[in-house]
């Protein structure tokens, strides 16, 4: 089984939507044997990390949200780092003015001098962010997955219209309206 199960797990490390922690246990019984493993197995892989391309009805929902937004909030997680996207954060933010707060992960996807910069998001949160987020009326989660601690047991947005446009590789849903 450590055949298929080696490329399975570097599958899991490598992808943007499903990595994380793996696991490979042999049993103690197993781990005294010997087996003439195929050399192919050894050989150097290149794994391509595929890109999905968003859809452009949710591009336009998006646009449209964004600019009818009273008090928007941008909600920066590790995946702005994953994607390598803190200079586009920056330039986004600095052409909107829309605030960013962060996730754990998240922390330094915005300079924190960057007068747009509002701290920890959450149950862990800074003043400033949590009070921010609790009266958004958009929210803009970039690379997040909405953690316990980011929404602060799902209480820290009040606005009962408040609406989400999510950037993630992964699909979800947090309950209210999204893009």
């Amino acid at each position: 089984q450590i055949i298929t199960s080696l490329p399975e797990a570097l599958r899991v490390l490598t992808s943007p939507a499903d990595t994380g922690a793996v696991t490979i246990a042999l049993p103690e019984d197993v781990q005294t044997e010997a087996f003439n493993f195929p050399a192919d197995l050894f050989l150097e892989r290149m794994w391509r990390i595929p890109r999905a391309r968003p859809d452009a009805g949710a591009l336009t929902r998006a646009a449209a949200w964004i600019r009818s937004a009273q008090r928007p909030l941008i909600i920066a997680g590790g995946g702005v780092h994953y994607s390598d996207a803190t200079a586009a954060l920056a330039a986004f933010v600095d052409l909107t003015g829309i605030p960013v707060a962060e996730t754990m992960a998240g922390k330094g996807a915005l300079r924190f001098d960057n007068a747009g910069c509002l701290g920890a998001v959450g149950a862990t949160g800074t003043s400033a962010a949590v009070e921010v987020a609790r009266d958004a009326d958009l929210v803009i989660g970039i690379g997040t997955r909405y953690s316990d601690f980011t929404t602060a047991s799902k209480t820290l947005f009040a606005d009962p219209n408040v609406r989400f446009i999510n950037i993630n590789v992964a699909e979800f849903e947090i309950g209210r309206a999204h893009v």
